[in-house]
């Protein structure tokens, strides 16, 4: 824990982070938000933490099973000063009330966290300026914006492998095909956390897809769309992109052995690939997946995470006019076995920490 998770919560305490959230997660068996060593021993007291520890959404319900008194007791009593309750606010704040009066929460612990509370808000400017500043809301998407959001895809892009030079692709005297679940889906670009809480498939306005993207960058007439796997032989070359469904939180848990593509995206690598066709696969994911096979039959492959509305900044750096700059923050294990990383680290992985190519 010390070794591993400790030096970032340090290093942000000392750039002045102001909130900490309990995790839905237990340590040794003890439920984070009951967990009083690492909330108040370790992080307000050896580290220094002046600022609040908020609760996870609806998160204290269960530390005590069918007790939420017992819950909210055992949390507040931990370390938690602001509790994140959506639909209990009412009981939260009677049955906070009746814990001080019964001595079940000292007040000193109430003195503590309030005061938290009022340092941030006061730390924020909350108290001089109270409401939203809603000036600038008439440029949330501007230009502007959207050009620095395609930057970021640019920059964040991750060359894994390049045979034969076949990036960057020819703008002009070449046919690709361009097929795949993700290629013209700007809500599969975005995963989860965006218009709803685990994402969206299809259309979001004012996105653009990855495929509007290149037949922007490069000549209509030499971009074909294949949407039902038909594998076409006269192509110069094939970009394809899968990779995940959206989600959010656990609802995106898998067991590693679940961590590949879907059947139907393996195929279309697979196909293109005995047709001889060269293969160009874009992953779409917000994790690593176990790709070992089809890296194989793929002449290039690119690490393109969840990119977002921007699908035009990956066709920027496909086509040659950026160069591809991200690395990798992580080793890219090559089977499930290697998951998680740091209990398989004498297993050579498929790409190391930091690995990343470029023209």
């Amino acid at each position: 824990m010390r070794a591993l998770h400790l030096p970032g919560y340090r290093d942000a305490i000392r750039a002045g982070v102001l909130t900490v959230m309990a995790s839905f997660n237990a340590w040794n068996g003890v439920r984070m938000h009951a967990q009083k060593y690492l909330l108040t021993d370790v992080l307000k007291k050896e580290l220094g933490f002046n600022g609040l520890v908020v609760s996870d959404w609806q998160a204290i319900d269960h530390i005590v099973p069918d007790d939420y008194r017992a819950s909210l007791k055992v949390s507040i009593n931990a370390g938690v000063d602001m509790v994140m309750e959506p639909k209990k606010w009412k009981l939260t704040i009677a049955l906070l009330t009746d814990l001080v009066k019964k001595n079940d929460l000292p007040m000193d612990r109430v003195d503590d966290a309030v005061t938290r509370i009022l340092r941030v808000k006061y730390a924020i400017g909350l108290f001089d300026h109270p409401y939203a500043d809603w000036t600038h809301f008439d440029t949330i998407g501007c230009p502007a914006h959207r050009a620095l959001a395609r930057e970021a895809v640019r920059k964040s892009l991750v060359l894994l492998k390049n045979s034969g030079n076949i990036l960057p692709l020819q703008k002009k005297g070449k046919t690709y095909v361009v097929a795949g679940s993700h290629a013209n889906d700007p809500g599969l670009q975005c995963g989860g956390w965006t218009l709803k809480w685990q994402g969206t498939i299809g259309n979001i306005p004012g996105a653009t897809s990855i495929y509007d993207g290149i037949r922007r960058c490069a000549p209509s007439d030499s971009i074909i769309w294949v949407h039902d796997g038909t594998v076409v032989k006269n192509a110069a070359a094939a970009i394809i992109m899968v990779g995940e469904q959206p989600y959010a939180e656990w609802e995106g848990d898998r067991n590693s052995g679940d961590l590949v593509l879907d059947d139907a995206s393996k195929k279309l690598i697979a196909d293109y690939h005995a047709a001889g066709i060269k293969v160009i696969t874009v992953l779409i994911s917000g994790r690593p997946l176990i790709v070992t096979h089809e890296i194989e039959r793929s002449d290039g492959v690119v690490a393109a995470w969840l990119p977002g509305s921007e699908g035009e900044g990956i066709a920027d750096v496909l086509f040659g006019d950026y160069n591809f700059t991200g690395k990798l923050g992580f080793a890219w294990p090559a089977t499930a076995e290697q998951i998680p990383r740091h209990k398989s680290a004498d297993q050579k992985p498929l790409f190391k920490y930091g690995f990343g190519l470029s023209y």
